[in-house]
């Protein structure tokens, strides 16, 4: 069978790319399961058992089920920030459909050593380099820590842990209705598996306390532990894979710490109201005020944005989706940032998102997780179902709020090009170009009568100086 794609490379460089390169073992992953590296995906085939050859930095893995028929879990997926020569041990839990951390350290450690003797290296998908430029525009300022501040409580991020958020199951556009069909088929097939499927309040107990006396809440960091390994002899390294039992047998899911950004509406005692309207119409504020967690520093929000986007797009997480909606929104809206000081990061910040529209609109058709191209790693397995992140973008993008945001920001810069740097302004007409070619927006053409329609959003608002303060 032909392998998903081939490295030209000598045997020499190989090796020294096996060496120096990370590794993700990914054990017991069922045959014809999806798999997601970043923005490469195949389906596993029997000898599957993960991924080397990994350039250091940080990476996203997601894993997409098959069930029976046409029926699949929604997929799971978690950041790693990889370190050269590391290696990564995962396995797959059967009862809650996702891969988790082996709990016996001793154990994956031994799996380690094996895969740095190369006893695994036949059984490894290599990671696609020439593809690696690409993820690095989708990612480049995803940092260890930030992954560390943001990543859920059992470090995998689900659809099935956004169940309690009212904003997120009340869907607004067809896009977002099929996210929220596939957290209900989840939880369905959840709760079949434990047997449990009387009410919806049994269902919903399924996703809070998959173990008996383990709770995993949405809201709050909670230390939890699951089933540990029995101890005893130590048991042989295996091809088959590693015994389920020994793997962290817990949700394993949750809700990721983004960054709270307030309302659209700020409101802060002590000002007058010609200060509050200023503060609404320029949010320059709410967004350093917003970079407090960070100690200030603009771009991990720009990072933040990167994660968000990954996490909607590859996994799709619809908390991801209104994150990322919400920061571009709030960088969108600043004027004085954007000519001041941080003219550097409005810059990254543009350069971020162009490679997102690039990816997701004009040549991102092949990239997209879980394609049904029926590429695949050794072993038989069949082509799967159609990319759900390809229409999820190209019904999200579109709406008004994104060509609003960018209209209004690029009339700012225009107004002020005095203050806008060289940098700032190349990245500006790139991301024109993709907004024109990707969506067929173009913002150097003022047709009179367009967006003359106001939505929500844009209509004034009153300002109530005594109500407390919210930023």
């Amino acid at each position: 069978m032909e392998p998903f794609y081939r490295l030209n490379i000598d045997p020499q460089a190989a090796t020294d790319l096996a060496e120096k390169g990370a590794t993700v073992l990914m054990l017991s992953v069922p045959v014809g399961s999806y798999v997601g590296v970043d923005h490469q995906a195949f389906s596993a085939g029997p000898k599957f058992k993960g991924v080397k050859m990994l350039t250091p930095g940080p990476h996203f893995f997601a894993t997409h089920p098959v069930g029976d028929g046409s029926v699949s879990a929604p997929p799971t997926g978690f950041f790693a920030h990889l370190k050269p020569r590391q290696v990564l041990v995962k396995v797959w839990d059967t009862a809650t459909e996702q891969l988790l951390d082996m709990s016996d350290n001793d154990e994956a450690e031994r799996y380690a050593e094996g895969v740095r003797r190369f006893e695994f290296d036949s059984f490894l998908a290599p990671y696609d380099l020439s593809r690696s430029r690409r993820w690095s525009g989708l990612s480049n300022y995803v940092t260890d820590n930030l992954i560390s501040k943001l990543s859920p409580v059992g470090n995998n991020i689900s659809i099935i842990a956004e169940a309690e958020d009212p904003e997120l199951v009340h869907p607004k556009t067809e896009a977002e209705r099929q996210l929220v069909e596939q957290l209900k088929e989840g939880r369905r097939r959840l709760a079949e598996r434990f047997g449990n499927m009387e009410d919806d309040d049994t269902t919903h107990a399924m996703v809070h306390n998959v173990s008996e006396g383990v709770e995993v809440e949405a809201s709050t960091r909670k230390d939890s532990q699951g089933d540990q390994h029995t101890e005893g002899e130590e048991r042989p390294l295996s091809m088959e894979g590693a015994n389920p039992s020994s793997s962290t047998s817990l949700c394993g899911w949750g809700r990721c710490f983004y960054t709270h950004l307030p309302d659209r509406l700020v409101k802060r005692k002590g000002l007058s109201p010609a200060e509050l309207t200023a503060i609404n119409l320029d949010k320059s504020l709410v967004l350093i005020t917003s970079a407090h967690r960070y100690d200030g520093d603009l771009t991990m929000l720009v990072g933040e944005l990167q994660f968000a986007f990954v996490a909607f797009v590859y996994g799709q997480s619809l908390d991801g989706f209104l994150q990322w909606k919400s920061l571009l929104v709030l960088f969108l809206a600043c004027e004085e940032a954007a000519l001041g000081q941080h003219q550097d990061t409005f810059s990254a910040l543009l350069r971020a998102v162009r490679y997102q529209l690039q990816v997701s609109l004009i040549d991102g058709k092949e990239s997209m997780l879980f394609p049904g191209s029926g590429r695949h790693v050794p072993g038989d397995a069949p082509e799967g179902p159609a990319s759900i992140g390809l229409p999820l973008i190209e019904e999200l993008l579109p709406d008004s709020f994104l060509r609003k945001s960018f209209g209004g920001f690029f009339h700012t810069l225009q107004d002020n090009m005095d203050r806008v740097s060289n940098q700032l302004h190349r990245e500006v007409q790139v991301l024109k170009k993709v907004l024109r070619a990707g969506l067929g927006w173009d913002f150097d053409i003022r047709i009179l009568g367009e967006d003359d329609s106001e939505d929500e959003d844009d209509m004034p608002v009153i300002v109530d100086v005594n109500e407390p303060y919210v930023l």
